[in-house]
Protein backbone atom coordinates (compact mmCIF):
# COMPACT_ATOMS: atom_id res chain seq x y z
CA UNK A 1 0.00 0.00 0.00
CA UNK A 2 0.99 3.32 -0.71
CA UNK A 3 -1.58 5.54 0.68
CA UNK A 4 -3.95 5.98 3.53
CA UNK A 5 -7.51 5.67 3.44
CA UNK A 6 -10.08 7.16 5.64
CA UNK A 7 -13.55 5.55 5.67
CA UNK A 8 -14.65 8.15 8.30
CA UNK A 9 -17.42 7.10 11.28
CA UNK A 10 -20.61 5.35 10.75
CA UNK A 11 -23.91 8.17 10.70
CA UNK A 12 -26.60 7.48 13.23
CA UNK A 13 -28.52 5.34 9.91
CA UNK A 14 -25.45 3.79 9.05
CA UNK A 15 -25.38 2.51 13.03
CA UNK A 16 -29.26 1.83 12.96
CA UNK A 17 -28.52 -0.14 9.80
CA UNK A 18 -25.81 -2.27 11.61
CA UNK A 19 -27.44 -2.72 14.47
CA UNK A 20 -30.25 -3.88 12.65
CA UNK A 21 -28.02 -6.74 11.08
CA UNK A 22 -26.48 -7.88 14.37
CA UNK A 23 -30.17 -8.11 15.93
CA UNK A 24 -31.60 -10.08 13.52
CA UNK A 25 -29.65 -12.90 13.60
CA UNK A 26 -30.25 -13.69 16.86
CA UNK A 27 -33.81 -14.84 18.63
CA UNK A 28 -32.82 -11.86 21.42
CA UNK A 29 -32.73 -9.67 19.58
CA UNK A 30 -36.05 -9.84 17.07
CA UNK A 31 -37.99 -7.00 19.03
CA UNK A 32 -35.93 -4.78 19.79
CA UNK A 33 -35.10 -4.44 15.50
CA UNK A 34 -38.25 -4.20 14.53
CA UNK A 35 -38.57 -0.98 17.55
CA UNK A 36 -37.75 2.10 15.50
CA UNK A 37 -37.75 4.47 18.25
CA UNK A 38 -35.34 2.59 20.74
CA UNK A 39 -33.21 1.88 17.59
CA UNK A 40 -32.56 5.54 17.01
CA UNK A 41 -31.91 6.18 20.68
CA UNK A 42 -29.08 3.71 20.95
CA UNK A 43 -27.69 4.78 17.66
CA UNK A 44 -27.23 8.76 19.21
CA UNK A 45 -25.86 7.13 21.74
CA UNK A 46 -23.23 4.72 20.14
CA UNK A 47 -22.07 7.99 17.76
CA UNK A 48 -18.22 8.10 17.68
CA UNK A 49 -17.62 4.17 17.96
CA UNK A 50 -16.17 2.75 15.12
CA UNK A 51 -18.34 -0.58 13.33
CA UNK A 52 -16.03 -2.82 15.25
CA UNK A 53 -16.43 -1.21 18.65
CA UNK A 54 -20.51 -1.51 17.87
CA UNK A 55 -20.28 -5.13 17.21
CA UNK A 56 -18.78 -5.76 20.81
CA UNK A 57 -20.98 -3.62 22.47
CA UNK A 58 -24.03 -5.28 21.06
CA UNK A 59 -22.44 -8.44 22.49
CA UNK A 60 -22.07 -7.22 25.36
CA UNK A 61 -25.64 -5.86 25.69
CA UNK A 62 -26.86 -9.57 24.70
CA UNK A 63 -24.69 -10.97 27.78
CA UNK A 64 -26.20 -8.37 30.20
CA UNK A 65 -29.82 -9.39 29.56
CA UNK A 66 -28.55 -13.29 29.31
CA UNK A 67 -27.10 -12.25 33.14
CA UNK A 68 -30.41 -11.02 33.96
CA UNK A 69 -32.46 -13.86 32.53
CA UNK A 70 -34.34 -11.99 30.24
CA UNK A 71 -35.71 -13.54 26.78
CA UNK A 72 -35.15 -10.05 24.75
CA UNK A 73 -31.76 -7.63 24.48
CA UNK A 74 -33.05 -3.76 25.66
CA UNK A 75 -32.36 -0.13 25.10
CA UNK A 76 -30.82 -0.04 28.67
CA UNK A 77 -28.56 -3.41 28.18
CA UNK A 78 -26.65 -1.27 25.14
CA UNK A 79 -26.77 1.97 27.45
CA UNK A 80 -25.18 -0.31 30.26
CA UNK A 81 -22.76 -1.86 27.83
CA UNK A 82 -21.64 1.42 27.32
CA UNK A 83 -21.36 3.10 30.36
CA UNK A 84 -19.36 -0.63 32.02
CA UNK A 85 -16.94 -0.09 28.64
CA UNK A 86 -13.32 1.14 28.21
CA UNK A 87 -13.58 1.85 24.61
CA UNK A 88 -13.20 5.29 23.63
CA UNK A 89 -15.58 7.33 21.26
CA UNK A 90 -13.29 8.42 18.62
CA UNK A 91 -13.13 12.59 17.42
CA UNK A 92 -13.64 12.18 13.88
CA UNK A 93 -12.34 15.86 13.14
CA UNK A 94 -8.79 14.92 15.71
CA UNK A 95 -8.90 11.88 13.95
CA UNK A 96 -8.81 12.98 10.46
CA UNK A 97 -5.93 15.64 11.58
CA UNK A 98 -4.04 13.22 12.90
CA UNK A 99 -4.17 10.73 9.84
CA UNK A 100 -3.22 13.91 7.58
CA UNK A 101 -0.02 13.90 9.06
CA UNK A 102 1.23 10.68 8.84
CA UNK A 103 3.67 10.12 6.55
CA UNK A 104 3.34 8.04 3.11
CA UNK A 105 4.74 5.21 1.99
CA UNK A 106 5.73 4.60 -1.31
CA UNK A 107 7.35 5.99 -4.25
Amino acid sequence: LDGQYYFGMPDIEQIKDLLVKLLIKIEKGQELAKDEESLKEISKELLGFSNRSITFLFKEAAKNAKRESRREISKEDFIKAIKTTDLERVDEKTFKKHSQKANRIGF
